[in-house]
């Protein structure tokens, strides 16, 4: 009868095989890491405007929501201008225009594709739309504060 015998490793164990990375090796590794390019990968433009702009944007759209007394998911619904139940960059264009907000081409386009859908291209994901308007709620909230308005509705505006 024969007998197995576990051979020296002769060569580093295959990647994700459990191996610890050493903790300077890891630090240099987050160090070199490129925010943009992983934006870029996953098909967000960031040449024109900046992450910190985009959420910029999703407050000046969340206060704007906020101060006519509408929901997340209430605005999502209101920024489809066509009614065909998704929000298209003409949607948001367009609601942002009748809204008078303060953003431009490239920051209305930004927005549009940091949250649009990637199974369906060319839509806002309403999942997205919610979550996105739900996490500016303090930035929305300082950006009525700033224009005199607290807690965020027409009603309480200074007169």
């Amino acid at each position: 009868r024969r007998t197995w015998t576990p051979r020296p490793r002769t060569s580093a164990p295959p990647r994700g095989g459990g191996a610890a990375v050493p903790r300077e090796r890891w630090a240099r590794a987050l160090a070199a890491a490129d925010p943009e390019a992983g934006l870029k990968s996953r098909g967000v433009s960031t040449d024109t405007v900046g992450f910190g702009a985009v959420r910029q944007s999703v407050a000046e759209i969340a206060a704007a929501l906020r101060f006519n007394d509408l929901s997340d998911a209430a605005g999502y619904d209101a920024f489809d201008e066509d009614e065909d139940g998704k929000v298209s960059l003409s949607d948001l264009r367009a609601a942002v225009a009748t809204l008078n907000l303060n953003l431009d081409e490239g920051s209305t386009k930004a927005v549009f594709e940091y949250l649009e859908d990637q199974q369906a291209k060319g839509f806002i994901d309403r999942e997205a739309w919610i979550a996105a308007l739900a996490k500016a709620g303090d930035d929305a909230a300082a950006i009525l504060g700033s224009r005199g308005v607290q807690g965020g509705s027409a009603a309480e505006a200074p007169v």
